[in-house]
Order: structure tokens, then C-alpha cells, then sequence
């Protein structure tokens, strides 16, 4: 048997509602009814087949208007269902919308105050940063300084050492330089004396050979032979001193050249340290221009 329902608009909708409340209540509104209500119908029992499988049956008159009535009743409420859905999806795209607006104002606004406070912390990282280089560039100025001042220092006294030791060097060398020309004039005034008393000795035999032959002229006596021997031996012992002092006059002479030699090195070497001294003079003026530009610089940074 078949149903043709129409869709009911909203004041069908209420007055059928309350009507079927009111026919509910008239018709299960006792004990027994309500006892009926739970009951199954004989339509339920009647079982053919194998294995008791269903068949479809005849319904009851008296449940052809519980059929038409749960029929309505179902029609709204799938319509509800719809209109909840319906309800349900606008709201959840409504809050969905709203969740992205908001979820985006609270990104944004916590970005813009991750931005700031990273802003703050990097100029006061960069103020951190400037004070501590200031306060390194100031040690660092005020270490340079003192290993400024502590070499120069060093290096004065070492010139002065070294001007000391010089000065003591070039005092002995000259003192030594005039007991060395003084023994060269001593040297060369003996060769000189040496050489006069040779040169003596060398006329006296001429003489003493004229006086022999003149004795021998007058007398041939062995006395003046003895004395004539003599003197021959005298002079070839002359003639040897003289010989071993021009020797001796040759060797003080190579250590005079010797000598000066020395002197002239020494004094190369002593130019040569003053010198060395006058760069180390300039170095030093260098480093402390150095220094005061560093520390003007510091200053002005």
C-alpha cells in the first residue's frame, strides 16, 4: 500500500506536531495502551520460509496511522537534521573563518613584538659590544704604552751600556794605540841608535887597521896582534847584534801594520755600532709616533 506525503511548511509543521501530540495522547494516554505501544504487532510473528525467513505480510488497519504518523514525524526531522547541518557547517565555517582572522591578528601582532624585542636586543648587543671594544681598545692602548715606555727604556740603557762599553773599548784601544806607537818610538829609536853605533863600529876598524900597519911599520909585536884579533871579533859580534835588531825591527814593524790594522777595524766596527745606535735612535722616536696616533685614534673611536 503506498504513502503520498506532501511536505508540510512551518504552520503545518506546528499544527500537525500538536495535533499528533494530541493523538498520541488520546489514543496511548492509559496503562494498556502503554502496554500495546510495546508490544509487537501479529505481523511480527508471522514467520514463513526456511530457516523462519521474513516474509513481507499484510499491516494492520491500526498501525497504518502509526506508519503515516512516525512517516511525518521522521520527514521533520530530517528536515531538522538538514537544517542543523545546514546551521552546523555556517557556524563551523563562520568560527573557522573567525579562528583564521583572529590566529592571523595574534600571528602578526606576535611577530611585530618578536621583531621589536630582536630590535632591542641586538642594539643592546651592539652597545654591549661597543662597550666592551672601548674598554678593550683603551687596554689594548694603555698595554702598548707601557711596553712602549718599558722599551724605551730598555733601549736607553742599553745604548748607554753600549755607549759605556764603547767608550771604555775606544779608551783602551786608544791607549793601547799610544803604548803601541810609543813602543814603535822606543823601537825605532834604538834601531836608530843601533844603527849609528854600527856605523861607528864600521870606521873604527879602518882606523884601527891604519894604526896596525903603521905599528906594524914601527914594531911587529904580538900585543898589537892579540888586541887586532879582538876587535875583529867585536865587529862580526857587532855585525850579528845588528843583523838580529834589523830582524827584530822587520817583526816590530809587521805588528805595528798588524796594529793599525786592528785600530782600523775597531774604529769601522765603532762607526758601525754608532750606527746601529742612530737606527735604533730613530725606531724608538718611530714607535712612540706610533703610539700617540694610536691613542688619538682610540680616543676619537
Amino acid at each position: 500500500m503506498a504513502l503520498l506525503v506532501k511536505e508540510p511548511t512551518g504552520s503545518e509543521y506546528a499544527i500537525a506536531e500538536q495535533e499528533l501530540q494530541d493523538h498520541i495522547l488520546n489514543t496511548y494516554g492509559s496503562y494498556d495502551s502503554d502496554v500495546d505501544l510495546f508490544r509487537p504487532s501479529l505481523a511480527d510473528h508471522h514467520k514463513v520460509g526456511f530457516f523462519s525467513q521474513d516474509r513481507t505480510s499484510q499491516t494492520d488497519l491500526t498501525e497504518i496511522v502509526d506508519l503515516k504518523e512516525m512517516t511525518e514525524v521522521l520527514q521533520v526531522l530530517l528536515q531538522d537534521v538538514a537544517k542543523l547541518r545546514r546551521d552546523i557547517n555556517f557556524t563551523k565555517h563562520v568560527m573557522q573563518a573567525d579562528y583564521e582572522a583572529k590566529l592571523k591578528e595574534k600571528s602578526l601582532e606576535l611577530y611585530c613584538r618578536i621583531n621589536e624585542r630582536v630590535a632591542e636586543l641586538e642594539k643592546m648587543h651592539d652597545e654591549r659590544v661597543g662597550t666592551l671594544r672601548r674598554a678593550f681598545r683603551q687596554q689594548l692602548s694603555d698595554a702598548i704604552a707601557r711596553v712602549a715606555v718599558l722599551y724605551s727604556k730598555n733601549l736607553e740603557r742599553k745604548i748607554r751600556h753600549e755607549k759605556k762599553k764603547h767608550e771604555s773599548d775606544a779608551d783602551r784601544i786608544e791607549e793601547k794605540y799610544k803604548e803601541l806607537q810609543a813602543t814603535i818610538q822606543r823601537n825605532e829609536n834604538v834601531i836608530q841608535m843601533l844603527r849609528m853605533q854600527l856605523a861607528q863600529y864600521q870606521k873604527e876598524p879602518s882606523t884601527h887597521d891604519s894604526e896596525e900597519e903603521s905599528m906594524s911599520l914601527k914594531s911587529k909585536s904580538p900585543s898589537v896582534n892579540q888586541e887586532a884579533e879582538e876587535l875583529r871579533e867585536e865587529l862580526e859580534k857587532l855585525s850579528k847584534k845588528y843583523e838580529h835588531l834589523e830582524e827584530a825591527f822587520e817583526t816590530k814593524k809587521e805588528e805595528a801594520t798588524k796594529l793599525n790594522n786592528n785600530i782600523d777595524g775597531l774604529n769601522e766596527k765603532l762607526s758601525a755600532e754608532k750606527m746601529a745606535n742612530e737606527q735604533l735612535r730613530l725606531e724608538n722616536n718611530q714607535l712612540k709616533q706610533g703610539m700617540e696616533q694610536n691613542k688619538e685614534s682610540s680616543k676619537k673611536m
